[in-house]
This record gives structure tokens, sequence and C-alpha cells, in this order.
């Protein structure tokens, strides 16, 4: 018997004609169901309902078919491959065999269509044990003037809770984030639901203020996150309208006071941080909604210090703005007019202790201090992100990456309205190249090849494809970058892909990708593009001119200086190679992060020099430069050194 036999057969006896009805009144039923649901105020999800119904009634119409249709044709003798009567019993195990496959498809489809629309899919749980959810406290004023004194309420009442060890705090910014960047068929929810459904915490602390006459009325409870009861409300607090902090520290006191009771525990109020002013706390709201790299954002930032020098964070985001605009004397001369005092909570000494290793590129010590930070506010994004970040670059441990990634589970996130996830999304494609996975990197970046935006993700993508010895889909990128971006963008890309490309031994491909690169014309922002991709290629007579060229641009590129003097080296002009070298080693100062040591490692590995490529590599690391991903073992540079346990010994320099 085949299966075109059995079609036939369906066909004579009107199987298909009837199957046809079924599908056409379905299609039907759904188009009009669509389009009167709304009208009728159905459920948003009547139609998925529909389509579940179909599928569990397509196996029940097949078999009711049979039952009363085909059953009358048993007796008949059928040939079903045309050379000989077959016995009818075939047929039937045939249509049955049919109608099983059709119900297990029709079973698989409800289940992912159920697990799709109704499944808690957007995050698992995070266990309730020692979690505490801070809700926003809503303004009952009716006046938006006082927006900002509800945000203030919540930053004091998670400050005390982290600050005394009491539990991990749920902020609302992070209840908030976990909202907005849920899909579509999630983030219409509520915050109270995000914080049942998907953080399952311990305690629920929320809240309201109300204006009368001239003073705010602050309320407050705590529910049992396990059991939404009621554990205490708290009497109302008054204070007068011009100074609601007086409410807010008193609030806090009584907060902290049951919860530390509740839980057997002593706290020491005297050390908690003395409140800012009220009008720096408002200028520092309206400094976050601007980039943290605006001229905007700084301006307001000094205004906030101006008005309140004891208030900490502000001068923490300046020290790290100054940082950021790799501006790091300027940095450290701002850590150093940070005072703390008895009034300073631990978790401030540890940011302080964290900014003072930054500047001096303490790598281990940034991340332990990072770590610290990362275990009071494990959900909060900048926190988590900062922490992959000294994990991988820092001190190398690319393993460490994972469970902090997970902590902020990424299944059900809209990654179009959410800048956070492409930054941790980013490191993570890193540190699993670092660990060799490479179908998990473009399992995790492939949505994001053919989107212009996201331009960043695509140089981890594209190198998952290169070592995992899919060219062909690298190769589609870089061709689709060369169209989208500006010349020095897909320039970049090719440069470093085809540096990828040596380190996987195709000098042939990589060779093609350097004379793209210098096919066309250089310009103040290409030049030192152009300068590599001849260095790269070993064309060092015509490098070394371009070179010299790009370096007048860019006198302070210390790798720059070391490639000019390898090419300068193997034009037999070593002599003049060394002079250059001593000058760049002349050029030390403060805060440059072994970038001269690793650049006098690059010279001396073209000499074939192991012990001076060593010694200088170990000086680099030591201070502070990091792990990057055209770094040390990313760099084709010193590719002949992989493979010596004493250059391995320099990635696990802070283990």
């Amino acid at each position: 018997m085949n299966f075109s036999a059995f079609i036939k057969e369906c066909h004579r006896k009107e199987v298909t004609k009837m199957l046809s009805i079924y599908v056409v009144s379905s299609w039907v039923l759904m188009q009009v169901l669509s389009v009167i649901a709304q009208p009728l105020g159905f459920s948003d999800k009547a139609v998925t309902y529909l389509i579940i119904g179909l599928l569990i009634g397509l196996p029940i119409y097949i078999f009711y078919i049979w039952k009363f249709h085909l059953k009358k044709f048993e007796g008949e003798p059928v040939d079903l491959d045309g050379d000989g009567i077959v016995d009818k019993s075939i047929f039937h195990r045939m249509y049955f065999s049919v109608l099983a496959l059709v119900s297990m498809f029709s079973a698989v489809a409800v289940g992912f269509i159920i697990e799709i629309n109704f499944g808690q899919k957007e995050l698992p749980g995070f266990g309730s044990d020692n979690k505490i959810a801070v809700l926003k406290f809503g303004n009952n004023t009716g006046d938006e003037k006082f927006n900002s004194i509800s945000k203030m309420t919540t930053d004091w009442i998670v400050h005390g809770i982290t600050e005394n060890q009491i539990a991990q705090v749920i902020s609302p910014e992070v209840v908030e984030d976990y909202t907005e960047i849920l899909q579509a068929s999630t983030a219409s929810m509520v915050a109270q639901n995000v914080v049942n459904d998907y953080f399952n915490p311990e305690k629920i602390i929320s809240g309201n203020f109300y204006l009368k006459d001239s003073t705010l009325l602050f309320q407050s409870s705590i529910t049992d996150g396990k059991l939404d009861e009621t554990l205490i409300s708290f009497p109302p607090i008054e204070c007068d309208s011009k100074d609601p902090l007086v409410c807010i520290e008193e609030l806090k006191q009584v907060i902290l006071g049951f919860l530390t009771v509740q839980d057997k525990e002593e706290l020491n109020l005297q050390s908690q941080s003395l409140p800012p002013k009220f009008e720096a706390f408002q200028y520092l709201i309206e400094a976050k909604s601007y980039p943290n790299d605006s001229d905007e954002f700084i301006e307001l930032v000094n205004k906030v210090i101006e008005i309140d020098s004891n208030y900490f964070e502000p001068q923490v985001l300046r020290v790290s703005y100054y940082y950021n605009k790799f501006e790091f004397k300027t940095a450290d001369s701002l850590v150093k007019t940070i005072n703390l005092s008895s009034n300073n909570s631990s978790r401030q000494k540890n940011l302080l202790d964290f900014l003072e290793a930054l500047v001096l590129g303490q790598n281990d010590r940034i991340h332990e201090t990072g770590v610290r930070e990362y275990n009071h506010a494990p959900f909060d994004w900048e926190s988590n992100t900062s922490t992959m970040v000294t994990a991988l670059q820092f001190v190398y441990k690319p393993k460490a990456v994972d469970s902090i990634f997970e902590a902020i589970p990424m299944k059900g996130m809209d990654l179009e309205n959410c800048a956070q996830c492409g930054n941790r999304y980013l490191v993570k494609a890193w540190a699993d190249l670092e660990l060799k996975r490479y179908g998990k990197v473009i399992k995790l970046l492939t949505p994001f090849a053919t989107k212009n935006d996201y331009q960043y993700l695509k140089r981890p993508l594209m190198t998952a494809y290169i070592k995992s010895g899919n060219m062909s889909a690298a190769e589609e990128i870089l061709n689709r970058l060369q169209v989208t971006t500006e010349p020095e963008e897909w320039k970049s890309n090719f440069l470093y892909e085809a540096k990828v490309m040596l380190l996987v031994n195709n000098s042939n491909k990589a060779n093609e990708y350097f004379d793209k690169i210098l096919e066309t014309e250089a310009n103040d922002k290409t030049i030192a593009l152009h300068a590599n991709a001849l260095y790269y290629k070993n064309d060092y007579l015509k490098a070394e001119p371009i070179l010299r060229q790009a370096l007048l641009g860019d006198p302070e590129n210390y790798e720059l200086m070391a490639k000019h003097a390898i090419a300068m080296s193997k034009n037999g002009k070593l002599e003049e190679a060394n002079a250059l070298i001593t000058k760049m080693d002349g050029m030390r100062q403060d805060y440059q992060y072994g970038e001269i040591d690793y650049a006098a490692a690059l010279y001396y590995a073209a000499l074939e020099d192991e012990n001076r490529v060593r010694r200088h590599l170990l000086k680099a690391v030591s201070d502070g430069m990091r792990y990057r991903a055209d770094k040390f073992h990313n760099d084709p540079d010193l590719k002949e050194y992989f493979e010596l346990e004493s250059f391995k010994g320099i990635l696990r320099f802070w283990h």
C-alpha cells in the first residue's frame, strides 16, 4: 500500500471534501470572531480559545467521518495499490494511523498555544526566601509636583533595608523595568501582579501619601508575600509639605523597626546616613532623565552637589561620568574629595572603595567590591551588568558571568524596548566566546543579525560564526554592514573580523577583507584602520609611512606606535625601531593601565623575545590592563605564545 493510493481512496469516498469543509468553516469562524470580538466585549483571547477548540475538534471530526460516513464502505474490497484486490482492513488501519498522527499534532499545537498565551513564560519565579518588595508610593495629593516624594520615600526605605542587611530588596525601579520590557502579552500587568507572580517576596511594603491643607500624611502597610495577608498597617505620619523628609525618615524608622523586631535582629539606627536635601533630590531625579554622558547630566549633578555637598550618590555619579569619558585624572581627584564619616553606610563605603580601585587599576579589588554591591542588588540592571563586565574583563572569570546573567531571567523580555537587555547580551556573548560556546552565542544573537539597530551585537555574532567554521554566515553580515553603515564603522568591523580569521588560520580570507578596506580612500577617521590592514597583511613597506601618518593624528596610541616600530624592524631599520620603543617607554604616566607595557609586548613578540613578552604582559595586567575581546589570547600578534604555560598564567593572574 502507498500513501498516494490512500489519498485517492479518501478522495473517492469524499473524505477530503468533508475535511475541506471543516478547514474553510474554521477559517471563516476565526475571521468573523476577530472582527466582532471587541465590539461584543469578548476577551482579547477569544480567537485563541477558538483556535484551541478547533484543533481539539479536528481529530474528533475525523473520527466522526469514519463512524458516520466511511463505515458503510467497510464491506467493499479496495484496490489501494492498483495491482490487485486488497483486504478492506488496510484502509482501516491506514485511516486510523493518520488519525493518530493528527491527534498528536493537535495535542502538541494546543499545548504550545497554551504555554505561549497562558503559561508564566515571562519570568521564572525567584523564590521568596529573605526578599522584600517595596512598591512605589502613591501620590494622592492630585499635584504632580509631589511625584518626586514618591521616589524619595521608596529610595530611603530601600536604602535602610539594604544597609542593615535585613533582606534583598526588589525596588520599584526593578519592578517597573520588568513590567515595561515584558512582551505585549503581559506588559499591561500592574506592579503588584509582577511582584506576586515573578519575584515571590516574603514581604511587600506599599503605601501612599495625601495632602491635607499644608500637611502631608503618609500611610503604609506591610503584607505577607506568601499569604497575601496584611501583617501591619502603620499609623499615619504627618509633616509639613515643605519638609517631606521628616515624614520619610520617620516612616523608614518605623518600617525598619518592625522588620527588625519581627526577625529578632538588632538594628543600630544611628549608623544611617543623613537624608539629602529635598531640592537636591529633585534635581538628581531630573539629572537621571538625561543620558549619563551628556552635558545636561553633569550640569545637573554638579548643581545637586552644590545644594547638598554631603549627598553621596551624585558624587559617585560625577566620578563615573569622568571615568567613562577617559578623564581619569579628574575622576581620581574627585574620588579624593569624597569624605566619609560615621554617617556613611557600609554600602557607601564599599562604593567609594570600588571607585578608588577603578581609578587605580586594581582589578581584583574592583571585582571584589563590585560583587559586594551586586549582592546588595542582584536584580538591578546596572549593578548586574557591571559585575558581569568586571568578572569577564577585569579578572578574566568568564564562567562567573553565567550565574550573574541568570539572576535576571531574559525570557519574555521585549528586546525592542530594552536597551539594558542588549548590553547584557553583549557581555554574555563575549563570555560564551571565551568558553568556546559558539552555538550558544549564535542562538543568543541570531535574532539581531538582520536588524539595523544593535550593530554592537553583530561583532560577537560574526566572531562565533567564524570560529565555528560558518564563514558564509559571517560574510553575509559583513557585506550587509558595508552597505548599511558609515565607512568608519564597517571598516572597523572588517578589520576586527579579519583578525579573527587570522586566529583561525584563514589568512587568505582575512586578506580579502583587508583588501576591501584598502580599496577605498582613507581619511582622518579611517587612516589607522588602513594602516592596520597593511600591517596585518605583512606589507610592511607600505604600512610604515601610513602608520607614521596615523600616529600624527593620535600620538598617544601606543599600539600604533609599537606596530610602527615592528614595521621599521621588518624593513631593516632595527635601530630606529628600538629608539621608538625607548621613546614610548619614556611616555609613561599615571592612569595608562598597562597600555605601554602591552604595546611593548607586541613589539618583542615580533622580535621573538619570549622573556620580554612575558615580562611586559605581566606588568600590563598588574597595572590594570583589561582582558578585552581583542587583547591577549585574542590578539593575532601574540598567537605564537598562546599555548605556552607562562602565557596561560597571565590569563589566570587575578585568580
